[in-house]
């Protein structure tokens, strides 16, 4: 029984990680056509099914295209809490921080 119960927990953990794989495609393409609103929901989406950097970063970048600096910044902290050594996650994180700064100057 407990083979089972293993077997069955690997096979939901795959399935979660193709369809996150799947959403982070889809915010992908809509990010690359510029919708900035809808790529945000499909990598929310994709974080919901699994977690991963590389879709927090993503998202991060979509929300500094909407000057949403604050939510940008929190998603470049999560992902570097899932990825200490990402250095992408580093310097989208000093950029929303920097673009922040300056935005209240204004």
């Amino acid at each position: 029984l407990i083979p089972w119960i293993v077997v069955m927990a690997e096979e939901a953990k795959r399935v979660e990680t193709t369809r996150a794989e799947h959403l982070r495609g889809i915010g992908e393409n809509l990010a690359e056509a510029k919708d900035w609103t809808e790529a945000i929901g499909a990598f929310t989406k994709s974080i919901e099914a699994h977690a991963e950097a590389k879709t927090y970063l993503f998202r991060g970048c979509m929300r500094m295209n909407q000057r949403d600096y604050s939510a940008a910044i929190k998603d470049c902290e999560a992902a570097l809490k899932l990825e200490p050594a990402n250095e992408a996650a580093r310097n989208a994180l000093d950029t929303a921080r920097c673009y922040a700064q300056v935005s209240t100057l204004r």
